[in-house]
């Protein structure tokens, strides 16, 4: 334990601890962990993670495939972030029915999991329109036909309005 405590104290490791950056630092991450913790539940966290990480997939792959057939624009881009704080709103809202009618997360795995396959199926829609598909498995691709049909309609569509 010497050994250990000789290296930490080499490494000024407990000088970052005791810094007002890192105790700032500490209250802030805490206060939104908890702050998260009590919208969604402490076991649904992961799958707010999930579900952001498919978001992000979802915005990145959108801003590019926008880009390249020339449909980009910042107002359909500021439509999207109140788009995607509803997104987020909405499985806060059903953990709330979830408590309120003593379930076990039964309202906030149902809208998650839809938001998570819906989001899921746009991004795959984007992959196709950027190019990406021949990495994406034919059935994938069968069963987001409709989603890739709308996505180029609506592109169509805020090209003409430009």
């Amino acid at each position: 334990m010497e050994r250990v405590n000789d290296i930490l104290k080499s490494l000024n490791v407990i000088d970052i601890f005791n810094t007002s950056q890192f105790k700032f630092a500490s209250l802030i991450s805490g206060g939104v962990g908890t702050f998260l913790s009590l919208v969604y539940g402490k076991t649904n966290l992961i799958w707010i993670c999930i579900l952001m990480m498919v978001v992000a997939l979802d915005w990145i792959t959108g801003s590019k495939a926008s880009k390249l057939d020339g449909s980009y624009s910042s107002s359909y881009g500021v439509e999207g972030i109140a788009r995607t704080v509803v997104l987020f709103l909405l499985p806060c809202l059903a953990h709330m029915f979830d408590i309120a009618f003593k379930l076990p997360d039964f309202f906030f795995y149902m809208v998650t999991g839809g938001l998570t396959y819906h989001i899921f199926n746009s991004f795959t829609a984007n992959c196709v329109r950027i190019g990406w598909d021949k990495w994406i498995p034919t059935w994938l691709l069968e069963s987001v036909a409709s989603e890739i049909e709308a996505k180029i309609k609506r592109s169509d569509t805020r090209k003409r309005r430009k």
